[in-house]
């Protein structure tokens, strides 16, 4: 690693976080949702846990993803049930591979943005 030595750690620092942004503390949000609703997730650029408790199994639910003047490219989506949900939908972006997801009870799925509008399900 080339290191320049007349620059100080404040400096260093501030390269990094102009070069990768800030760091941002993950944001974890619950809702009980019920069937056939359409829950909107918050409007933040910070990587999102989603826990879905849900008091029955669900046929079908809506997330609506944080808008993109809110988001940022590399932003991750994580979402979580404890109930079986049969069609997840993820909505709120141009383009969203995998939109439609079938999530057993306490699984997992995890979408990620690496483009603007542009969402894939990468679990």
């Amino acid at each position: 690693m080339i290191r320049d030595p007349g620059m100080t750690q404040a400096a260093t620092e501030a390269m990094i976080e102009a070069a990768m942004g800030p760091a941002l503390a993950p944001v974890s949000v619950s809702y009980s949702p019920v069937n056939g609703a359409t829950v909107t997730l918050p409007a933040v650029p910070n990587d999102l846990f989603v826990t879905l408790t849900p008091a029955t199994d669900l046929a079908a639910l809506t997330l609506v993803l944080p808008p993109e003047s809110a988001g940022r490219e590399n932003q991750a989506l994580r979402i979580r049930s404890t109930r079986n949900i049969v069609s997840l939908m993820i909505t709120g972006a141009t383009t969203i591979d995998n939109a439609e997801v079938m999530l057993s009870a306490n699984g997992v799925t995890v979408f990620f943005k690496f483009a603007p509008n542009t969402w894939s399900r990468t679990v």
